[in-house]
C-alpha cells in the first residue's frame, strides 16, 4: 500500500543548506533579539535587568517577535508561498485565542505558584515587588 502511495513521489533527498538555516535561525534569531533587546533597554534608559525575570522576557521576547517577522518578510521575496500571516478567511479566531491565552496564562501562574498558595505565604521572587 505505501508503494502506491509514494509511487509519484521524488525519492527523499537530505538537503544540508535548508537544515543549516533552520539551525541558524534557531539559535541566531534568540541570540540576537537578546542583543537588540539589550541595546533598546540602554537607549530608553529603562531600569530591567537581563536575565530571566518577566520585564526582561516581555521586551526580548517582543524583540525576538518583530525579528522573526521581519524575517518572514524577507525570505518571502526569495521563496514565495502562505506563511500563514493573514486572517482566516469567513469565521475569526481571535476571541478563542485571547480566552485560551488568559486560561493558560493564569492556570500556569497557579501552576508555578501552588505551593505557595497551599501554604498562604507570599511567593519569594528575584526581584522587589514594587508599583
Amino acid at each position: 500500500m505505501a508503494e502506491r502511495q509514494n509511487a509519484g513521489a521524488p525519492p527523499f533527498r537530505f538537503r544540508l543548506v535548508p537544515v543549516l538555516v533552520v539551525v541558524l535561525l534557531g539559535l541566531g534569531l534568540p541570540i540576537l533579539a537578546a542583543i537588540f533587546a539589550q541595546a533598546a533597554i540602554r537607549v530608553l534608559h529603562l531600569s530591567i535587568m537581563p536575565g530571566a525575570n518577566a520585564p526582561w522576557l516581555y521586551v526580548h521576547h517582543t524583540v525576538q517577535l518583530l525579528l522573526a517577522l521581519i524575517a518572514i518578510a524577507v525570505v518571502k521575496r526569495f521563496v514565495p508561498g502562505d506563511y500563514g500571516l493573514h486572517l482566516p478567511r469567513g469565521k475569526t479566531y481571535v476571541r478563542a485565542a485571547i480566552l485560551w491565552g488568559l486560561f493558560f496564562g493564569v492556570l500556569m501562574t497557579v501552576v508555578d505558584y501552588f505551593p505557595q498558595v497551599l501554604s498562604h505565604t507570599a511567593p519569594k521572587l528575584d526581584y522587589p515587588l514594587t508599583a
